[in-house]
């Protein structure tokens, strides 16, 4: 994704910026309860340090950019707010903050060693990236055509999804359109747990998952229309317009519109090389724009600076599950282990969850604690981890995901057609997100919801004929 000018610059930025995190929490953060605070952005440069020496020839890819990125918001953005917001002086005094953080340093530490270490062995020099992409971005030996068979099926689940919800019109109510401030977001809340009680629960689902997938492949199919249309000026701006319109319809919360977009963007990588770097400057730009509306702009608060800096060090903290989720974490106690690990299974597979809609997941023993009646935060991984293998095993969740990403990511050059490579992205993009941003249970969650069905519709695609 990043050549290694491009990369080396990144890291050494995020360096600098988390030296100043650090002097700023060394500085404004006065309570004993998170003394240990400034640790985290000084592990943070250790950890870039090695990062950058361990890969300084190395090019850097999409998995391994989203970790590194998720874990300096973590340890260095979110720390210096939460400092000079006065961030824990309203939160609980019974919570071991200090514990927390130092559980957050020994995570961080084997995650940065897999991604020094196993990226060096597993990534290529510059030069022989610089080989194969040239290589790669001859696009002739990449291709993909929808055959009967994928039009069959979406044509299918098209009609049965339109039957369904002429007949209950609700189900539309488990989608939402645009970025939905907080106070929208509860509102949608309560209109989907209303929708969800007025029908029969397993057609809701299951009508509600068909449209998913289908909203996906869609996009998929019509961005791959675009590029092959000849002798067309706009094909790079009208893939554009499809993704924004796409990214605004999200049956989820703003991380999974991030998500999906991301993934277009990726995908247009492949399309069009030529126009690499102005996709990926557009990503940023995109990004940063959501980011700053759905998470930071309703948070500033006029002529406070203390209130403001509070308002978002908390909104870092849920999303980047931060300092305080994980000394929540802390305090989970289950009596039945394998009860909550057979929920977070059962209940991460479409259709069938309906059926255990009462048996409680690492998510609902979270919130439960939490008082979050919506079960709109989830679990730290590091949590996760804790509460069910053990405190010695606190890394374990980080880490597996952190080697499949790097064994993933090392792979995408070598896949032959557009939509593996679309699907390979979506399960690259959700392993980087679960160290710091998901876990192991949303990730069951995208692993049964999209991307089996997607791996069967392209196995269906494939059956008919072989690629022109």
């Amino acid at each position: 994704m990043l050549d290694k000018k491009i990369k080396n610059i990144f890291l050494i930025a995020m360096i600098f910026i988390s030296i100043i995190s650090f002097f700023v929490v060394l500085c404004c953060n006065s309570t004993i309860e998170t003394r240990y605070l400034c640790l985290l952005p000084l592990f943070l440069i250790f950890g870039l340090l090695v990062y950058l020496l361990a890969n300084k020839n190395s090019v850097m890819y999409i998995g391994s950019f989203i970790i590194i990125v998720s874990y300096f918001i973590r340890m260095s953005v979110a720390p210096a707010f939460m400092a000079i917001g006065d961030y824990f002086s309203t939160k609980s005094s019974e919570l071991d903050y200090n514990t927390a953080i130092l559980f957050m340093i020994y995570e961080f530490i084997f995650v940065f060693f897999i991604l020094s270490f196993l990226s060096k062995n597993k990534n290529i020099n510059a030069g022989k990236w610089n080989e194969s992409t040239e290589k790669s971005e001859n696009n002739e030996n990449i291709k993909f055509k929808v055959n009967k068979n994928m039009k069959l099926i979406i044509f299918f689940l098209i009609i049965i999804c339109t039957l369904f919800c002429f007949r209950y019109p609700q189900i539309l109510n488990s989608f939402k359109f645009g970025v939905l401030s907080n106070s929208d977001l509860i509102q949608w809340q309560k209109k989907y747990n209303f929708s969800l009680n007025s029908m029969p629960k397993l057609i809701f689902y299951m009508i509600s998952w068909c449209i998913k997938i289908i909203k996906e492949v869609i996009i998929f199919i019509i961005l791959l229309a675009i590029k092959n249309k000849k002798n067309s000026k706009f094909k790079f701006i009208s893939s554009l317009a499809i993704i924004l319109i796409g990214s605004l319809i999200s049956d989820d919360t703003l991380a999974q519109n991030l998500y999906f977009a991301c993934v277009y963007f990726l995908l247009l990588t492949e399309f069009y090389p030529e126009n690499k770097k102005k996709i990926y400057i557009i990503l940023s730009i995109t990004v940063g724009l959501i980011f700053f509306y759905g998470l930071i702009s309703e948070k500033i608060s006029d002529y406070n600076y203390k209130e403001t800096a509070y308002n978002i060090a908390n909104t870092l903290q849920v999303y980047f599950t931060g300092v305080y989720n994980v000394a929540v974490s802390l305090k989970l106690k289950v009596e039945n282990i394998l009860e909550i690990i057979m929920g977070d299974f059962l209940r991460s597979i479409p259709l069938f969850k309906t059926f255990f809609v009462n048996m409680q997941t690492s998510t609902t023993v979270f919130c439960s604690y939490i008082n979050d009646e919506y079960n709109s935060q989830i679990v730290p991984s590091l949590g996760q981890s804790i509460f069910l293998f053990g405190k010695i095993f606190a890394p374990l969740i980080a880490s597996l995901f952190t080697i499949i990403t790097v064994k993933c990511e090392s792979k995408i050059k070598k896949i032959d057609n557009y939509f593996d490579k679309f699907i390979c992205y979506i399960i690259i993009v959700k392993l980087a997100c679960i160290p710091v941003i998901y876990n192991g249970q949303i990730f069951l969650q995208g692993l049964f919801g999209t991307i089996l069905p997607l791996v069967i519709i392209s196995l269906f695609n494939k059956k008919e004929k072989k690629y022109d």
